[in-house]
């Protein structure tokens, strides 16, 4: 009946060998350069803007315009929060126009016609809002499209 702590023992003592092994083979202070550092955030920030391009494009009904949801580039996450966050951009022609920007609350929006588009904002857990844009003139108007019953 000795036998089986010690080995348990022995065990534990090579598991922990091992581990200690591969986490000092993995973990190295590998020297990072500057431009790395710089490099990679950005990167990162416009494979997300492509990505949320794909996910949130949206034709005009004349197919002759397409809309879709660009972040600005942040290095701290509480910026998120900031009215230029999320911009609406809208292309014709080559031309990039942003018609509307909010925070990470706005929400998918749609087209209404060829010259205005509804965006929707969360404003809580049980309210959304809605803010019906004139793509030509950028002026919008603001109403509160649900309020959620929580009964």
């Amino acid at each position: 009946m000795k036998r089986k702590p010690t080995l348990l023992l022995i065990l534990l003592i090579g598991i922990s060998m091992g581990l200690f092994i591969f986490w000092h083979l993995n973990v190295v202070d590998t020297p990072v350069s500057q431009s790395q550092i710089q490099e990679d955030p950005i990167k990162i920030h416009e494979k997300g803007n492509a990505d949320l391009k794909e996910r949130s494009l949206e034709h005009s009904p004349d197919n002759r315009k397409v809309a879709y949801y660009q972040n600005k580039f942040v290095m701290d996450i509480k910026t998120i929060g900031d009215r230029d966050y999320t911009s609406l951009i809208v292309e014709q022609n080559d031309k990039k126009e942003t018609i509307f920007q909010g925070n990470f609350h706005l929400s998918y929006f749609e087209w209404m016609n060829n010259n205005k588009i509804k965006v929707y904002k969360g404003c809580g857990s049980s309210c959304l809002l809605s803010y019906i844009i004139d793509i030509n003139t950028k002026q919008f108007e603001e109403s509160v499209e649900k309020i959620f019953d929580s009964d």
